[in-house]
């Protein structure tokens, strides 16, 4: 009987072992069961949050696409007017060159009726209306040149305005070349600055001019310090200014204002 009761108390004491065991079990899974969830919840909430902020950013993006698009058409059409322009500018460019070889021949026309007045000035002691016919025509000739200049200093104002629409130098407009003013000194080994650079047009100004010698058609070679970085060829004179070409095609990514500009040749 003894021996019975030991082992009914051994087996009670197993059995609460188990039951522990068991509820100790249930509790580690009730504590992993609670923490998961608690994880998915912390989880669902931050994916919601994240996806809010996914969102928002892609309704910036879209307005941003459409800005982009937006600017893109109104560069197209800036670029379609600059071309426009750039015709109109052509277009009248070429009708100032035909203006000016009209005014050419004109004078040329009145140096030969000025070779036949002194032809008729030689034979006018024929008559005296024969002398004061050809005195008639020197006057008619002299107001046809005033006539021709007024036209002139006209078109040379026009020139400049359409000059100064097409490229903004600020103070600084070069004119015509039938606005520039002659020397009758040619001094070389002239050195002067760059004071604008035109890189749209491929041209840029110098602060040396007609005053200094310069003419149209002369090469400058031009230098940041010591280093050579290309050639221009003027085109366009005034008192002291002048505009020049480009003749290198690095020149308008390297030429700097306050660059050197040394006389090089003069025009052929």
């Amino acid at each position: 009987m003894v021996s019975k009761g030991k082992f009914m108390i051994k087996w009670q004491i197993v059995k609460r072992k188990k039951f522990i065991v068991v509820v100790f079990a249930i509790l580690f899974l009730l504590i992993v069961v609670i923490g998961e969830f608690y994880y998915l919840q912390r989880y669902q909430k931050e994916k919601e949050v994240l996806q809010d902020k996914l969102n928002a950013l892609s309704a910036k993006a879209s307005v941003l696409k459409r800005k982009i698009r937006d600017s893109e058409n109104k560069l197209s059409d800036m670029e379609k007017k600059l071309g426009e322009e750039k015709s109109k500018v052509d277009a009248l460019s070429q009708k100032l060159e035909e203006e000016k070889k009209a005014r050419l021949d004109t004078f040329q026309r009145l140096i030969s009726l000025g070779s036949r007045l002194k032809e008729e000035r030689a034979a006018a002691q024929r008559t005296k209306e024969n002398l004061a016919q050809a005195l008639k025509e020197v006057e008619e000739l002299k107001q046809k040149v005033q006539s021709l200049t007024t036209e002139k200093e006209h078109l040379a104002v026009q020139l400049q305005k359409l000059t100064a629409k097409k490229v903004n130098l600020g103070s600084v407009v070069v004119g015509s070349s039938g606005e520039q003013e002659s020397s009758s000194r040619r001094v070389v080994n002239v050195e002067g600055k760059v004071i604008a650079v035109v890189k749209e047009y491929s041209f840029c100004v110098i602060n040396v001019g007609s005053i200094n010698g310069v003419r149209e058609g002369d090469l400058f070679s031009l230098y940041h310090g010591s280093r050579y970085l290309g050639d221009i060829k003027i085109d366009k004179v005034r008192k002291s200014l002048a505009a020049g070409e480009f003749l290198s095609s690095s020149l308008p990514r390297l030429l700097k204002k306050g660059d050197r500009a040394v006389y090089k040749s003069p025009a052929k």
